[in-house]
């Protein structure tokens, strides 16, 4: 059973394809294929001695033959995770320590996958409401009345920001609600596991997140008079961050140590979505939780201003 388990995990992973555990060597693995199979006869032979030492003691100690079974199995498996290499145990430690609905619901959904509508929506948004008015003229006509550029422009961040807020506000609604359901539905452990401020604080990252990309998509649109060139900068950019937010979250301490790749942090530094850390608010660490938002209101804000200055003073196709 171990040595097919092996070949097989080894040709899923090299070429030309092996038959025999034999034929694994230390020019193509990190070990032997006997030296593997010595490895686990070791492992294999010390759980089961430790089973049947424990099992005969707790059998003497009054112990029922369930119970004895039981605790024995626990006993012996215990033995056999302390002769794992450090590393493994480490790891596996660390995966029974996780928050496993913190990671869900704050890293992977609002930190990403709730993170997807909303920018797409604000690509869109933030276009129509300059860039595309200056290209197809009907811009011409609002300026035509006493409405100046500066209340067009100060009107227009303001409804895209409004929008940006009904939808942290919808979401964070539905976060709440769904979570109650949950515990009505016998998942009690959600009101430990997901507290009601940990998920209002997932909710205020995401939408930070998402106030400065309106805020990048409306400079974008206000510089540009082409529709086609305000979607291809701010929407490039926007969708340029969330990419890199994926591949860095495998270096995160969300993914487990065994299969997390250290290397792929750079991508965490190439992404304004980064700035927005959940792992922050389930260690309680709150000050890193808001210095990081405190860049991302920055960004928003600079980027608006910038927008709407750059609106006011720049040649319009009129």
């Amino acid at each position: 059973m171990a040595q097919a388990t092996l070949i097989q995990a080894y040709n899923e992973k090299h070429d030309p394809k092996i038959e025999t555990i034999e034929e694994i060597t230390v020019e193509n693995s990190s070990m032997s294929g006997t030296q593997m199979m010595t490895l686990v006869k070791g492992y294999a032979s010390g759980g089961i001695s430790s089973y049947e030492t424990y099992y005969s003691d707790y059998l003497e100690s009054g112990y029922s033959l369930t119970e004895s079974n039981l605790l024995a199995m626990n006993k012996g498996s215990q033995g056999v995770m302390a002769q794992l290499p450090t590393s493994v145990d480490e790891s596996l430690k660390e995966m029974g320590q996780m928050n496993t609905y913190g990671i869900i619901v704050g890293v992977v959904a609002f930190g990403i996958a709730a993170l997807l509508i909303p920018m797409v929506y604000t690509i869109l948004l933030a276009k129509g409401l300059v860039s595309e008015k200056v290209e197809t003229g009907s811009l011409a006509f609002t300026l035509s009345t006493p409405t100046t550029r500066a209340s067009f422009v100060f009107t227009q961040a303001c409804y895209l920001i409004f929008s940006e807020v009904v939808m942290a506000l919808s979401l964070l609604a539905a976060s709440l609600l769904t979570r109650e359901i949950g515990i009505l539905a016998g998942s009690a452990d959600l009101s430990t596991s997901l507290p009601i401020k940990d998920l209002c604080l997932y909710a205020l990252g995401n939408f930070m997140v998402a106030f400065a990309v309106s805020g990048i998509n409306f400079l974008a649109s206000c510089h540009f008079n082409k529709t086609a060139e305000a979607i291809g900068t701010g929407g490039g950019l926007t969708i340029f961050f969330f990419i890199c937010s994926i591949l860095g979250l495998f270096a995160t301490k969300a993914i487990p140590g065994t299969i997390r790749i250290t290397m792929m942090s750079i991508f965490n530094y190439m992404t304004i979505d980064s700035l927005f850390d959940p792992l922050a608010v389930m260690s309680q660490d709150y000050a890193t939780f808001f210095f990081k938002l405190m860049f991302l209101l920055l960004i928003a804000i600079f980027t608006y201003v910038l927008g709407g200055l750059r609106f006011r003073k720049k040649d319009l196709p009129l």
